[in-house]
């Protein structure tokens, strides 16, 4: 792990781009929650220009500071590097300002809306995350290349990113106690629906808990494979940093801490893929951690009589 960070750290530009670019993460972090401001909450057509921004900035400005600082410019004038680009910026506005989970009429009926609102988007962003990846792989070539980002276990130590996940529990655990945490966690609480259908809440917390475990792992081949491998065809390991951006600003929905856990734990996981060539450690670790919010959440809700 130590040896992976400092080679990339030797690969990669010094001072003079970490600064800045963790400059603009703070800035930004310190916009969103020290001064209160949220992100767009955009549903309208007419502004489809701000949604597509909020993530076309933390995009570009990184690649945009990665070649002032590496002295490269020549994939801003290859074709496929636009392509790209445009891609992974439909699916990050897409998957949070589009509408898309409604395209099935499940929010018709009150008492049902919650609970397939929540299951139908966890279902749109995995065909996001994987359509799109699947879709440029398909006309690149770089499927198999790629083992479909990052599908591959060859080069990767599974053991050490358990151990990773269990040194994380504590941290986890201690969260569990902020009130920003609980509300935002769980991500579905038995509501409406249960009663209407006459079942068990084990039934729909069971099922939305099995979509949202495919998103993050639907999730980790977009972010750790996808923008990772992709992109570092034309910006090499900086491919890792415009991830880490991205993956940021789409956390600023979250709590403070989240959002800073996803820039250390986007950046380390994002050197791990770039190095093994697999996702698979990452799904391990985010896959964990999701579903360990997820019970500390439920623990929390039930020692405090909230259930």
């Amino acid at each position: 792990m130590f040896h992976q960070l400092a080679r990339y750290i030797g690969e990669t530009p010094t001072w003079h781009f970490w600064l800045p670019w963790l400059a603009f993460l703070f800035t930004a972090i310190t916009i969103r929650y020290g001064l209160g401001i949220a992100p767009p909450n955009l549903q309208h057509t007419h502004y489809v220009l701000k949604g597509i921004g909020f993530y076309a900035l933390p995009y570009f400005f990184t690649l945009l500071l990665y070649s002032i600082c590496t002295h490269t410019w020549g994939y801003w004038q290859a074709s496929g590097f636009w392509v790209l680009s445009i891609s992974i910026i439909a699916v990050l506005y897409l998957n949070q300002y589009g509408r898309l989970a409604y395209i099935f009429g499940f929010e018709q009926n009150p008492a049902t809306r919650l609970f397939f609102h929540k299951i139908s988007y966890n279902l749109q962003t995995i065909c996001l995350y994987l359509l799109i990846p699947l879709l440029y792989g398909w006309w690149t070539s770089e499927l198999k290349e790629t083992h479909f980002y990052g599908c591959n276990a060859e080069n990767t130590k599974l053991s050490l990113y358990f151990v990773m996940l269990l040194g994380m529990m504590p941290l986890l655990w201690w969260a569990s106690f902020r009130e920003d945490f609980l509300i935002t966690y769980p991500r579905y609480r038995p509501a409406t629906a249960e009663n209407y259908w006459g079942i068990s809440p084990i039934w729909t917390v069971g099922s939305y808990e099995v979509s949202y475990v495919f998103q993050f792992l639907s999730l980790e081949i977009f972010f750790r494979g996808f923008i990772v491998f992709a992109l570092a065809k034309y910006v090499g390991n900086g491919s890792v940093f415009v991830m880490v951006s991205v993956y940021a600003f789409l956390h600023f929905w979250k709590p403070l801490p989240e959002t800073i856990g996803s820039v250390a734990g986007g950046f380390i996981l994002g050197m791990f893929a770039y190095y093994s060539r697999s996702v698979y450690g990452g799904m391990i670790i985010h896959v964990g951690i999701a579903l360990a919010m997820e019970l500390f959440a439920w623990w929390q809700l039930y020692a405090r009589g909230r259930l």
